[in-house]
């Protein structure tokens, strides 16, 4: 069935008291040189500390042996595949995930510009590091953008009615094309004209 989320957090906050056992456990586990099960515990820890102080230096450090200790782990099984003459074998998911997950809170507590120099100090290899940065190279290309075309069926209101675009485009050739109606010059007009000439010659 469907995991339920809540009730998980609930039981990984319930159990943050024991969360000490846990990194005393992934101690020991690493000073027998087990790292997988050391890992295992790290990743426990790591679970506690997202609901009780996540993107804090704690959680860091766990984040990061979680892993270092997965590293070393896979490490010992490629030595032994070179001991059986076997071809070398990609990095695992789990390692993968457990170097970006690493990366990630190291740069919610420290910012992501001192993450080099951070995984400096742990004494990671070129090839764990560039394995949390496989997030940040993926190119995302840009949105394309939709094509403009001309509205369609768009109403445009006026103060008597509303119409059609298209009928206001039309519309507004014909206007442009009509002229202004004239008055026809009579008489009157004519000697009114000459009136208003003979005023401003005065002045």
């Amino acid at each position: 069935g469907r995991e339920d989320v809540y009730s998980m957090q609930l039981q990984r906050l319930l159990c943050g008291s024991y969360s000490s056992v846990a990194m005393e456990s992934a101690r020991l586990w690493r000073e027998v040189a087990s790292h997988a099960n050391s890992a295992r515990d790290c990743f426990w820890v790591c679970q506690q500390l997202e609901e009780i102080c996540p993107a804090s230096s704690l959680h860091a450090h766990w984040a990061g042996a979680w892993a270092t200790r997965s590293w070393k782990h896979f490490m010992r099984e490629e030595r032994v595949n070179i001991t059986k003459k076997l071809p070398p074998s990609p990095m695992p998911s789990e390692l993968l995930r457990a170097a970006s997950y690493a990366r990630r809170s190291y740069s919610q507590c420290f910012g992501p510009r001192l993450w080099l120099p951070q995984a400096q100090q742990l004494g990671w290899p070129i090839q764990l590091v560039a394995a949390s940065l496989r997030e940040e190279v993926v190119v995302k290309l840009p949105p394309r953008k939709p094509k403009q075309t001309a509205p369609r069926r768009r109403m445009k209101c006026y103060k008597a009615a509303s119409v059609c675009w298209n009928d206001a485009r039309h519309m507004q050739v014909e206007m442009e094309e009509v002229h202004r109606p004239t008055l026809p010059e009579t008489e009157a007009m004519s000697e009114f004209s000459a009136a208003l000439q003979s005023l401003f010659q005065v002045m």
